[in-house]
C-alpha cells in the first residue's frame, strides 16, 4: 500500500465488529496477566526482570483462608522452612458468586441452582452482593447484612474484609440454622421484607 487507508468498508469486509472486540478484548487480558505478574513479583521483592530466588516471608497462621505453600530458600525444605501464604482470589461480585454457588453445590447436590436462584435475589436486595455495604440506619453490614456486624466472627476474624467469609457466614451460620434453605428464606423475606 502506498499510504492509502482502506476504505470503511473493507475494514468491515476485512475484520468484523466481533474480531475486533474479540482483539481487544485479548489485549486487555494481556495487559493485566502483565500487571498481575508484575505486581506479584514486586509484592514478593522480585524485579520482574531479574532471577533471584523468591524472598521468604512471614508465616501465616494454620486459619488464614486460601493458602498455599511457596517455595522456600533450603534446597530441600523440611516442615519448619516451609511457608504458608494466602492465596489471591478476586473480591469481585462474580467470584463471591461462584464461592456461594460452590457451597450450595455441596449442601444441595440436587437441588443447588434452585437455591442460588432464591439466594441472588436475597442477598442482591441487602447488599447488591456488595462486602462492603452497610445500613446506615440499623448498621447491619456485609453480604448477609448481619446485624450485629461482628456476628460474622463466627465465621472468620476477616469478615469485614472477606467477602468469602460473610458468605460462610450467612448460609452456614444465619440461612442454614434459622431458615434450613436459601428459598425458605427467601420465601420469609417476601412475605415480611427481612430475613
Amino acid at each position: 500500500m502506498t499510504g492509502r487507508q482502506l476504505p470503511p468498508i473493507t475494514w468491515r469486509l476485512l475484520m468484523g465488529q466481533d474480531m475486533r472486540g474479540n482483539i481487544a478484548a485479548m489485549a486487555l487480558c494481556l495487559g493485566v496477566v502483565v500487571a498481575v505478574t508484575a505486581q506479584a513479583a514486586s509484592d514478593m521483592g522480585v524485579s520482574p526482570l531479574e532471577a533471584e530466588k523468591p524472598k521468604v516471608t512471614q508465616s501465616v497462621s494454620p486459619e488464614a483462608t486460601p493458602s498455599a505453600v511457596v517455595n522456600s530458600t533450603s534446597p530441600s525444605p523440611s516442615l519448619s522452612t516451609i511457608k504458608i501464604e494466602p492465596v489471591a482470589y478476586s473480591k469481585s461480585i462474580s467470584s463471591t458468586k461462584d464461592y456461594a454457588k460452590s457451597k450450595l453445590k455441596k449442601k444441595f447436590p440436587k437441588s443447588w441452582k434452585k437455591q442460588y436462584n432464591c439466594l441472588n435475589p436475597l442477598w442482591k436486595h441487602e447488599s447488591s452482593w456488595n462486602y462492603k455495604a452497610k445500613n446506615p440506619y440499623s448498621g447491619a453490614y456485609g453480604i448477609p447484612q448481619s446485624l450485629p456486624a461482628s456476628k460474622m466472627k463466627a465465621a472468620g476474624k476477616d469478615w469485614k474484609t472477606n467477602p468469602r467469609t460473610q458468605v460462610r457466614w450467612g448460609l452456614d451460620h444465619y440461612i442454614y440454622k434459622r431458615y434450613g434453605t436459601p428459598c425458605t428464606a427467601w420465601s420469609h423475606f417476601k412475605k415480611k421484607g427481612w430475613y
